[in-house]
């Protein structure tokens, strides 16, 4: 009996109460809005509500204290509408929501001490406070605690001053109390455990997603980015990293004859190439950069680096230690050619200009290949006026 409680309970009991961090945090993320909107509409209604019982106090010309109240709670519902809005933390939205129906509930209290009695309109709003506590999405561990501190509010501040009310309308406050709360809490319930499941449902739906979307952009192969990342996503991506003080580069990059290498030693063994290649390129340039496959044996690359002809080089030898490591009898000759566009930090992402210029200076480094020279790189700048190539040479072994 006491495991099917918990069972029960548990998932309505706290709205992010989930196993896994990451779900966690994305709930977290989605409820604090949620529970920002729910609490402006809680807020909203209430305000709605208080105004037009202080215009019904007037029409029938109840005491004036009655109509204040009413006033100044409404207006105090519209602060904390507004108010809401700065807060980041779900706790803090939850004990603001908790505040204004307290606040609210004492004032009721207040106002029957002084008429001395409790009529038909208070009980309706008592009733009614009871009733916007569903609105603010919360889990059962909130709503239980909001209800529990209004009925004690008015459970304690009537029991004080028992023989300053009626008996009858003690156990009817009583009853409209716990027959509210009741159902209040039911709908919190029910909400809260309707809310996981949708939050579930929308993070299992969005990482599906995630997924999808990455396959669609990665290179079967090599695991690299393909062509469509590239047309899609490169530029949206490389924009956060140009405000960092790094030097950034943008490259063009291609396997000398590669053609002949599938042809004398297999379209396998070239597949390899292909992926110790791309496998030596994140290795050498880190996390922050991206690699993409163009197409064949062709990459462009985005990544920071002090000295990117020294990193080439690793890369190259990287290469050829894997190749060497493959099969014995198999070449470890490479041969790379680089044309690289030097990033300036006030430079505007041109993804187009910056993929002109590296695959022409790439081609001009490819001019440079020679039977004595496998890394050609040549290196120019995104200001024209400042433009200029260097030529890295490596004898093969």
């Amino acid at each position: 009996m006491k495991k099917m409680l918990c069972r029960f309970l548990l998932p309505i009991w706290d709205v992010t109460g989930f196993k896994e961090d990451e779900m966690q945090s994305y709930s977290s993320e989605k409820l604090l809005v949620e529970t920002r909107r729910g609490l402006v509409m809680l807020c909203t209604v209430f305000a709605l509500m208080m105004l037009f019982q202080s215009g019904f106090y007037y029409l029938i010309q109840e005491n004036i204290s009655s109509i204040y109240t009413c006033m100044l709670l409404s207006v105090l519902a519209g602060h904390v509408a507004l108010s809401s809005r700065s807060l980041t933390d779900l706790k803090s939205i939850h004990l603001l929501g908790m505040t204004i129906l307290v606040v609210s509930g004492v004032a009721f209290i207040l106002l029957a001490q002084q008429t001395g009695t409790f009529n038909n309109t208070l009980f309706v709003s008592i009733t009614m406070l009871f009733m916007v506590i569903p609105m603010v999405p919360w889990g059962l561990r909130e709503g239980l605690a909001t209800t529990a501190i209004i009925y004690a509010t008015f459970t304690l501040s009537t029991s004080t001053r028992i023989d300053h009310f009626d008996q009858s309308s003690l156990w009817i406050l009583q009853f409209v109390m716990i027959g509210s709360a009741v159902i209040s809490l039911l709908l919190v319930a029910r909400n809260a455990g309707v809310r996981k499941l949708d939050l579930q449902s929308r993070f299992d739906l969005e990482q599906a997603h995630n997924q999808i979307m990455v396959l669609s952009n990665k290179d079967p192969l090599t695991g690299a980015w393909n062509r469509r990342y590239f047309a899609e996503q490169f530029a949206t991506d490389i924009e956060q990293h140009l405000y960092e003080k790094k030097c950034h580069f943008f490259a063009c990059l291609d396997i000398d004859d590669f053609k002949p290498l599938n042809d004398t030693y297999g379209h396998t063994f070239g597949d390899h190439v292909l992926q110790w290649l791309v496998q030596a390129l994140k290795d050498q340039l880190g996390d922050e950069s991206i690699v993409v496959r163009m197409g064949g044996d062709e990459f462009a690359l985005f990544f920071a680096s002090e000295n990117p002809a020294a990193l080439f080089e690793q890369v190259q030898e990287n290469v050829r230690n894997l190749m060497r490591s493959f099969e014995r009898n198999r070449s470890n000759k490479i041969g790379l050619s680089v044309g690289i566009v030097s990033i300036g930090a006030d430079d505007a992402v041109n993804l187009d200009c910056w993929y002109r210029q590296a695959d022409l200076a790439m081609y001009r480094a490819k001019d440079l290949k020679t039977e004595t020279v496998s890394l050609n790189i040549q290196i120019v700048s995104t200001r024209v006026q400042e433009s200029g190539n260097s030529r890295i040479s490596e004898p093969v072994p």
